[in-house]
C-alpha cells in the first residue's frame, strides 16, 4: 500500500450527516424564533465546526451574549438526534474495512462536535478505527492542523505514508497545514470544483477510485 495511515473526515466523506444536520439546525432556530434555513444553506456552513455553522445559520455573531445559549441547545439537542437519518455512504464500510484488511491503520478526525462522533462511530463503525476523535479540548478544529497531528502522534503514523481524506476546503487546508498528502471525495458536502480550487490532487468519484489512490 501506497499509505500506511489513512485518516478520514465524517461528515460528508464517510456518513451522509445532512438531513439530521439540517433538521436539528431548524429545530434549534424555530426555538429561537430565528428564520429556517435551507439544506443547501447547511451544507455551505459546515467544515469548520458546530460554532460556524449556528453562527451562519443564526446570524448571530459568536460575540452575542445570546450566541453560547443557542450553541448549547443545538449541541445538546444534535447529539440526540444525530441518528434519525444519517447513513453511510456506499461502500465506505468495505472500504475501511478492506484497507484494516491490508495491515492500514486507520482514523477518524472531524470537526462535528466529540460526542456526537463517538455516538456515530460506536454506530457505524464499532472498534474500527485506531483514533477517533471530534471538536474537543486540545483538538483545534480543522484547518487547524492539531487533530491531524495528535492523530498520528497517537497512531504512530508517518507523515510520509500518511493520506487524510475528506470532502471539503478546510479538509485540503488541514492537510496541507499538517503536511500530509489529501484525497477529497465528490460525493459528500462539496462540488468536485471547490476541491480543485483548493488544490486538491486526489479526487475520487466513488469508493473504488479512493482505494485505488491508496495502492
Amino acid at each position: 500500500m501506497k499509505y500506511s495511515t489513512v485518516i478520514f473526515d465524517l461528515d460528508g466523506t464517510l456518513l451522509d450527516t445532512l438531513s439530521d444536520l439540517a433538521d436539528a439546525v431548524n429545530h434549534t432556530l424555530s426555538v429561537f424564533g430565528k428564520k429556517q434555513v435551507t439544506s443547501d444553506d447547511v451544507r455551505r456552513f459546515t467544515g469548520y465546526g458546530a460554532g460556524y455553522l449556528i453562527s451562519k445559520a443564526s446570524g448571530v455573531s459568536r460575540d452575542d451574549e445570546s450566541f453560547g445559549e443557542i450553541l448549547d441547545y443545538y449541541l445538546k439537542y444534535y447529539r440526540e438526534h444525530a441518528n434519525i437519518k444519517t447513513a453511510p455512504y456506499p461502500g465506505v464500510i468495505e472500504l475501511v474495512d478492506s484497507l484494516r484488511e491490508r495491515g492500514v491503520k486507520c482514523g477518524l478526525l472531524s470537526n462535528k462536535p466529540d460526542p456526537a462522533v463517538q455516538v456515530l462511530i460506536d454506530l457505524y463503525f464499532p472498534g474500527v478505527f485506531d483514533f477517533v476523535s471530534g471538536e474537543r479540548e486540545g483538538i483545534t478544529p480543522k484547518p487547524d492542523p492539531s487533530g491531524i497531528n495528535t492523530a498520528l502522534s497517537v497512531m504512530g503514523g508517518d507523515k510520509i505514508t500518511t493520506l487524510y481524506v475528506g470532502d471539503s476546503e478546510s479538509d485540503v487546508i488541514a492537510a496541507r497545514n499538517a503536511e500530509v498528502a489529501f484525497a477529497g471525495v465528490t460525493w459528500g458536502f462539496r462540488d468536485r470544483d471547490v476541491l480543485e480550487a483548493e488544490g486538491a490532487e486526489i479526487i475520487a468519484d466513488n469508493c473504488d477510485e479512493l482505494f485505488a489512490a491508496c495502492l
